[in-house]
């Protein structure tokens, strides 16, 4: 089936717009559910091939890999979860998400335009009596939204987008300040004339008095020296502070390539 912008009906029970990225219970408007757009386009990919398994490796093209994005087996896995809890949620009371082992996931529920006529089943959810079908009553899905619906849904999404901030910059922040705090604790620290040297990389003790001298560095008035070196001296970085304090610093900076200053 051809997954366009129109209203599917899911088990006779449950309406999803791919366009809204929502589930609808039939004939209860305001328990509409909001699925994240990866849930969203899983489950269209879903419908489209329903009662085929479709392999993982279609999911992570279809859903992530064409749009920019990369995506771990574990994330997959997690979208297809919070997809089977959401269609519980809206009123598909079979488990229609089928993994199949080491080949893919399968739909096996029902999946039909809105504008198709459907069975006439008794006991469906969304009849009023029992011979109306879908085209005969009233959808309660309108192709859009009411201007409160939306501003409603404009709002909510807003507020959990910048709580979500809040939050990610609370947390990472005391990381960032731990990093900045600990950024020199692999350098190996000497006191050296009348200054202290902090060194790292492909150098000895015995050799930071020597790399120091052939480059024109002087120790004096208790400056704060970091000198780096990378492998196979390549390239030599010193930091030359005259005053170094966590609040306040004032350095001097030089890279040298093969024995040359840049």
């Amino acid at each position: 089936m051809q997954i366009n912008n129109g209203i599917i009906v899911i088990n006779h029970t449950v309406y999803f717009s791919p366009r809204m990225n929502m589930l609808y219970p039939a004939g209860d408007e305001e328990a509409a559910i909001s699925l994240n757009t990866p849930v969203s386009r899983c489950l269209a990919l879903l419908l489209e091939q329903a009662g085929e398994v479709v392999p993982r490796k279609t999911f992570y093209t279809e859903v992530w890999e064409k749009q920019g994005l990369y995506v771990t087996d574990n994330t997959f896995y997690q979208n297809i979860s919070i997809l089977r809890r959401a269609l519980k949620t809206a009123g598909v009371r079979d488990d229609v998400i089928q993994t199949v082992p080491r080949q893919g996931i399968r739909f096996t529920g029902t999946a039909l335009p809105l504008s198709t006529t459907l069975p006439q089943t008794q006991n469906a959810t969304y009849q009023t009596n029992e011979n109306r079908s879908v085209d005969e009553r009233q959808p309660f899905f309108q192709p859009e939204l009411k201007n409160s619906q939306r501003s409603r849904l404009k709002i909510l999404t807003s507020a959990v987008s910048i709580i979500f901030i809040i939050a990610a910059m609370y947390l990472i922040a005391p990381l960032i300040s731990e990093q900045q705090h600990d950024v020199f604790n692999s350098f190996h620290t000497i006191s050296l004339e009348s200054c202290t040297v902090h060194y790292y990389g492909a150098v000895k003790e015995n050799e930071v008095s020597h790399i120091l001298n052939a480059r024109g560095i002087k120790c004096q008035n208790n400056h704060e020296i970091f000198l780096t070196v990378s492998d196979k001296s390549a390239r030599t970085s010193i930091i030359l502070c005259e005053k170094y304090s966590k609040t306040s610093q004032e350095c001097q900076s030089w890279l040298f390539v093969g024995g040359n200053r840049e």
